[in-house]
């Protein structure tokens, strides 16, 4: 799936500048009811600015209030905050947050410029739809899946079923694919039975 999916657009995200106060980027965080914001420059992501550093910050530092809230939008943020392009895919951004704490990852189009985000929720989302399914779901492993795909297809066609979801992942054991299926079909006992014929190992 491409990130294009679940992106969300930078026309409907709050965003502030970095010659903004933080005294005004902390106001539309509350009335927003956020955690963080992207900082922008021009077409550019500059970083982003996250509530818990600054009242963090703010009660390390010996300033007053009045003072702090006046202070721009750079001296806060965090910039060294990787970006996907558009064209990269959701997979990518898996990768991203198992390893990074930031809630959303910026995207850019391919002049750099940025497009929108992506958040963990988007993606968790979006992968529930793909296993989440009214349909009858089950999942085959195969060592050696090239070829074996279009035999799979070929064999639930030929029962008139008609496949709803499908993915392969890698399961990490010397090459084993797991390949899950979701299937529309009157007769899929006869489509589980052809393909355990055809020595696929099916499990529901």
């Amino acid at each position: 799936m491409y990130i294009k999916t679940v992106i969300k657009p930078a026309a409907e995200l709050e965003l502030i500048r970095i010659d903004d106060t933080v005294g005004s980027a902390l106001k539309i965080i509350d009335e927003k009811d956020l955690l963080s914001l992207p900082v922008i420059s021009g077409k550019k992501f500059i970083g982003m600015l996250s509530k818990r550093y600054v009242y963090q910050t703010f009660f390390e530092m010996d300033e007053p209030k009045e003072v702090f809230l006046q202070r721009p939008v750079s001296d806060f943020m965090r910039t060294k905050i990787p970006s996907l392009g558009d064209t990269n895919m959701v997979e990518d951004a898996i990768g991203f947050f198992i390893r990074s704490p930031y809630p959303f990852i910026p995207v850019v189009d391919e002049n750099e410029d940025f497009v929108g985000i992506i958040t963990r929720k988007a993606v968790m989302e979006r992968y529930e739809q793909i296993f989440k399914s009214e349909y009858p779901r089950f999942f085959i492993y195969s060592y050696d899946y090239k070829g074996k795909l279009g035999k799979i297809v070929d064999i639930i066609n030929r029962y008139g079923g008609n496949i709803k979801n499908l993915a392969l992942m890698d399961t990490g054991v010397l090459g084993l694919k797991e390949i899950f299926l979701s299937v529309e079909s009157d007769q899929l006992d006869k489509i589980i039975e052809s393909l355990k014929s055809h020595h696929f190992d099916v499990k529901m």
